[in-house]
């Protein structure tokens, strides 16, 4: 599985060149409760896993890529929660208070405004029916979202 192969790529390449046993201690934990999430995961959604992912990699300082069936709008809503998730890891952010700023990114960031450039209209691509089966970290801000139906 991915899971053993990226496990086997930290033990090989990065643990011998991080003698920091701080940030060994933080990607074991880490390591330890993906996989425990992916056993959930095969069940039900869990975002969680997601995020868990984005922040190894970013760890390991792996070249990763995020991206929804169709590129846009579900990878926007995953896109700016990391960004709020780097602002917490590296600049010391507050992750009681990334609920305004994660609203703002979604609402005047630059992928909101891709969105005009996707479908020539400055919102998302979801239903309400869609929001509200979205796991809550990816939902939009109330306004920014469409019928789902003017997809180009």
């Amino acid at each position: 599985t991915f899971l053993s192969d990226l496990q086997e790529y930290i033990t090989r390449y990065f643990l011998p060149n991080n003698p920091d046993a701080k940030v060994v201690l933080s990607l074991e934990e880490k390591m330890q409760r993906l996989k425990s999430l992916y056993k959930v995961t095969r069940r039900s959604k869990c975002p969680e896993f997601i995020v868990l992912a984005e922040q190894i990699g970013r760890d390991i300082g792996c070249v990763r890529f995020t991206s929804c069936k169709s590129g846009k709008d579900r990878t926007s809503m995953s896109l700016t929660y990391e960004y709020c998730d780097i602002l917490c890891e590296k600049h010391s952010f507050e992750r009681g208070d990334i609920d305004p700023v994660l609203e703002q990114f979604r609402r005047d960031g630059t992928r909101y405004y891709n969105t005009f450039k996707n479908i020539g209209s400055y919102k998302y691509c979801f239903n309400k029916l869609q929001c509200k089966m979205l796991p809550g970290i990816y939902r939009p801000p109330a306004g920014t979202f469409g019928d789902g139906a003017q997809q180009s």
